[in-house]
């Protein structure tokens, strides 16, 4: 049912915004159950992108109060995230430009009815998605997939910096912006240490068809680090793996496993299972192979990227350097390591293309 963040196009909100369209999702990506995007000029005339959120459909549940604290708690995290993000300068999380609220009238409701109230956030207007770009092209080129790669881990990074991990990291969620750089987008599934959110209790706080194998079984460990900052790990093996393939690392392994041993099936702990599933994970590992050239300068070195960052054993995962180093200490999924070796194999992989292209 339409509420009130429906009706945007053609106000000017309060601060002087100009709301000129409403943008729908491309085909494959996912939108918000509670926001609407727009797209907005500011009062110069520059575009911008408008997220809206409002809080009538959690009055429609069976227990409004608790809905609406929950999106109260997840917009005010999502809103503080952001505004953390723009104090630290992050360069490859996406700037939150505006925040604020407007009082908006369904038109037809009887007489107009009574304002609602829309809160809403404003952010740079970036290019396109990472999803929508895959969509259009069927497959990048690998040099401005590593790009992709390369910076999205930046920006998870940033975010781990300051004790907050993503947990939603997928193609929709990384947007190319018109200096062709890539930022990490929509935090609002985000956790932050220390402070509690109404998805923490999920065992996936993103979206399942990415999660990690561990969280689809319910292994879910209480500690932080291994919890969150392990799932960013294999959000971004993951996103490796769909740039190369077309598929998530998590749809090729549940289509690899044996149905008896599926998450939505297995009765038994995870520990139990891992043995399928990682049998399994190899022969989904396989099939990312045969999708890259043989003949490829940064094939090996891409594979072990993904193999390590997708290990279905959270006690594995990550670059065995950072584990060995940091164990005990500090984030063992550090993505440092990932950072500068992404960014070698962009360059070589465009050398590799410029050359194939020049024969």
């Amino acid at each position: 049912m339409p509420t009130a963040k429906d009706f945007l196009v053609g106000r000017t909100l309060s601060k002087g915004w100009k709301v000129t369209q409403k943008v729908t999702n491309p085909t494959g990506e996912t939108g918000g159950h509670f926001s609407s995007g727009y797209l907005v000029e500011s009062p110069t005339g520059k575009p911008h992108f408008l997220k809206a959120i409002d809080f009538e459909a959690a009055m429609r549940a069976k227990d409004p109060a608790r809905a609406l604290q929950a999106l109260t708690e997840m917009f005010n995290l999502e809103r503080d995230i952001l505004n953390l993000s723009k104090s630290k300068r992050m360069s490859h999380v996406v700037t939150v430009i505006e925040d604020g609220t407007e009082n908006v009238s369904v038109p037809d409701a009887p007489g107009g009815g009574p304002a609602q109230t829309v809160q809403y956030l404003i952010f740079e207007l970036a290019h396109e998605s990472l999803r929508h770009m895959v969509t259009v092209s069927k497959r990048l080129p690998m040099s401005q997939a590593l790009k992709a790669l390369h910076n999205v881990a930046n920006g998870l990074r940033q975010l781990h910096g300051v004790q907050v991990a993503h947990q939603d990291m997928k193609p929709s969620n990384a947007l190319r912006f018109v200096d062709g750089v890539f930022k990490v987008c929509d935090v609002g599934r985000a956790s932050m240490k220390g402070r509690a959110a109404p998805h923490d209790g999920l065992s996936v706080a993103g979206e399942r068809t990415y999660a990690p194998p561990e969280l689809l079984y319910g292994q879910v460990d209480p500690d932080f680090v291994v919890r969150r900052l392990g799932c960013d790990a294999y959000l971004l093996g993951s996103l490796a793996a769909f740039l190369i393939t077309g598929l998530p690392m998590t749809a090729m392994i549940i289509d690899e496993l044996d149905s008896a041993a599926r998450p939505t099936v297995w009765t038994g702990t995870y520990a139990a299972v891992l043995g399928q599933v990682r049998a399994a994970y190899a022969r989904a590992l396989d099939r990312v192979a045969n999708d890259i050239p043989t003949e490829a300068p940064y094939r090996e070195e891409l594979l072990q990227c993904i193999r390590q960052l997708c290990d279905p054993d959270p006690d594995l995962r990550g670059h065995p350097v950072t584990r060995a180093t940091l164990a005990g200490t500090g984030n063992v999924y550090d993505l440092e390591r990932y950072i500068s070796i992404f960014d070698r194999l962009a360059l070589e992989a465009g050398i590799h293309e410029r050359r194939k292209a020049s024969r």
